[in-house]
């Protein structure tokens, strides 16, 4: 088989791949464009991701179109060949064309058959899978029911999480965080201060570090109905100029991958982990290619680029952004793509949720670029719910606007819209950098402002998901009571299942847990973002945590008073 290169500035990454679909070798020979697939290739003009997809589904004549998920909750669903019964159904979309992995279901058996193309047979029928008996959702949530929030936990974890909400409530030990527990690595030795550590601040904030450890601590969650997001600490700043970079990033892949595949295994229905776009390429790359392309979903023409390069195709650097790049960056461009595209095509095969975080101002267009292209490849309705999220920063000023273009891009390539929706943690890093650097502050003025913006975007995407479901998700990330039951009262109002899948609400680890517990308790899909790994390799993570999330920590109290009252409670002394 040979290749076919997408002529530039003529073909966008959707016609492109749909011109590959003509390439693609089935088990029982190659298939052939029907008619209308021809004439549509023929008139050369413009088409969406949708409609090339349709076509794709058109020329394939297979209704093999389900997800796991949808296999579980729909066990009668028959999969057949609509035009020749004997012949087996074949996966068809673009971001399945360049798959390698194996598939999720394990009856299906993926066989390369050239470039860029993998074909897949069903080996045999499933057995029917008993229907998921879901919770009926009780909208009347109160975060004031402190026995059913800590009912997994036990006297020592009340103590503990009493004890560590406490300590790290003084700012200057937020601040000095990391040099204490690096003094305690080097004072008490590695082993005794992994076990206190592990007794402490590692208890409380981290899942574990063997795989044991995290699914005891999934479990452990699971019992007050909280599921898993997998979060695996990537504090290293990597440059271009580093002697072991590509060692390091390919390392970090490893780590990535290996936390998807753990995600699906804790979490079959609604496997999610998350990931900084930074620990696979270098942050000064990043920041040149947000120079470049300050507003992605305005430039299609880069983002669709970069979708074909994830799914194999050469990408013109120069051409594409306009300016001569370097060619250290181009081969770390070239490198952060390859890791990019294993993630991608790990995401579709496992169908495992990627939330791609947001981090500064002066990196974020280039994560925002890079993540509208992965969902341009992976969000595709016709198939899935969107499996990529990106983080919205909602204690910026722009953050309003860059996420209502993302929505109209998208909707406009016929694509899945997914978002993470936080406040933000780099609030005084941010406003640290406008100070020295003589721009204005990207930072909303207040925290109510910061609120108001925070629950507005909120609104906005439960509005888009009540429209089309099939086409946005959203987790509704944070620790304030009043913006998780202003969505609550939203997604009652607007008839959204709570359980469907569309909706998801996160805390972090060791924080907020009246808030997941309830959530979770009252038939919500509640989860909680789950950092693991060594004690050693988690000291960055937690010290980073502690300083971004210092006013969060701070202001605990009223997690505090809750812990508090289950505490006297259990031991007979009133609350």
């Amino acid at each position: 088989m040979h290749r076919i290169h997408a002529p530039r500035g003529v073909l966008g990454y959707g016609q492109f791949a749909h011109r590959c679909l003509f390439e693609v070798t089935s088990i029982r020979g190659k298939s052939t464009p029907t008619k209308s697939t021809q004439k549509q290739t023929a008139t050369g003009g413009t088409s969406t991701f949708l409609s090339d997809r349709l076509a794709w589904t058109d020329a394939f004549k297979t209704a093999n179109e389900w997800s796991p998920y949808d296999r579980l909750t729909n066990p009668h669903r028959m999969i057949h060949n609509a035009a020749n019964q004997n012949q087996p159904p074949v996966h068809h979309s673009a971001a399945q064309d360049f798959l390698q992995q194996n598939s999720t279901n394990q009856n299906v058996v993926y066989q390369q058959s050239g470039y860029g193309s993998v074909a897949a047979t069903e080996t045999f029928m499933e057995e029917p899978h008993p229907v998921v008996e879901r919770k009926r959702a009780n909208f009347d949530v109160s975060f004031d029911d402190f026995k059913t929030a800590f009912s997994n936990k036990s006297n020592w974890e009340l103590i503990r999480a009493l004890s560590v909400l406490r300590v790290c409530s003084f700012e200057v030990v937020a601040d000095h965080s990391l040099k204490l527990m690096s003094t305690s690595q080097r004072v008490l030795r590695k082993t005794a201060s992994d076990w206190l550590m592990k007794k402490t601040v590692y208890g409380q904030f981290v899942a574990g570090e063997t795989t044991a450890e995290i699914k005891e601590a999934v479990s452990r969650l699971q019992e007050v109905n909280v599921g898993p997001l997998l979060a695996a600490p990537m504090e290293d700043d990597i440059h271009t100029h580093h002697p072991e970079a590509d060692k390091k990033f390919d390392a970090n892949l490893n780590t990535i991958l290996n936390g998807m595949r753990l995600a699906r295994e804790l979490d079959p229905l609604y496997p999610m982990t998350q990931l900084k776009m930074t620990a696979l390429m270098p942050g000064d790359l990043c920041a040149l290619l947000s120079e470049r392309c300050p507003h992605p979903s305005q430039s299609p023409h880069v983002v669709e680029a970069m979708a074909a390069a994830l799914c194999g195709q050469h990408l013109n650097i120069d051409e594409v952004f306009g300016k001569e790049v370097p060619d250290m960056l181009k081969h770390h461009l070239e490198q952060g793509i390859r890791r990019v595209s294993e993630v991608c095509k790990l995401a579709i095969s496992q169908e495992v949720i990627v939330m791609v975080d947001a981090e500064y101002t002066y990196l974020n267009p280039a994560l925002n670029l890079i993540t509208l292209a992965m969902m341009l490849v992976c969000n595709e309705p016709a198939r899935r719910s969107p499996l990529i999220f990106y983080t919205y920063q909602n204690y910026l000023q722009s953050t309003r606007d860059v996420m209502e273009r993302d929505m109209t891009f998208l909707e406009n390539s016929g694509v899945g819209f997914a978002a993470k929706m936080v406040r933000g943690a780099y609030m005084y890093k941010e406003r640290l950098l406008a100070c020295k650097q003589g721009y204005p502050d990207p930072v909303h003025a207040t925290f109510d402002d910061t609120s108001a913006a925070y629950d507005a975007a909120v609104t906005s995407v439960l509005n888009k998901m009540a429209a089309n479901p099939r086409h946005c998700r959203m987790i509704v990330a944070s620790h304030n009571e009043k913006s998780a039951l202003s969505a609550v009262k939203r997604i009652q109002e607007l008839d959204i299942d709570p359980s469907g899948g569309g909706v998801f609400f996160g805390q972090l680890m060791g924080m907020a847990d009246h808030i997941s517990c309830s959530l979770g308790m009252n038939g919500f899909l509640a989860r909680k973002s789950l950092p693991y790994g060594p004690v050693a390799e988690t000291l960055p993570y937690l010290s980073r945590r502690a300083q971004e999330n210092k006013a969060i920590i701070v202001g605990a109290r009223r997690e505090r008073a809750l812990l508090k009252s289950e505490l006297r409670s259990r031991v007979g002394i009133g609350s």
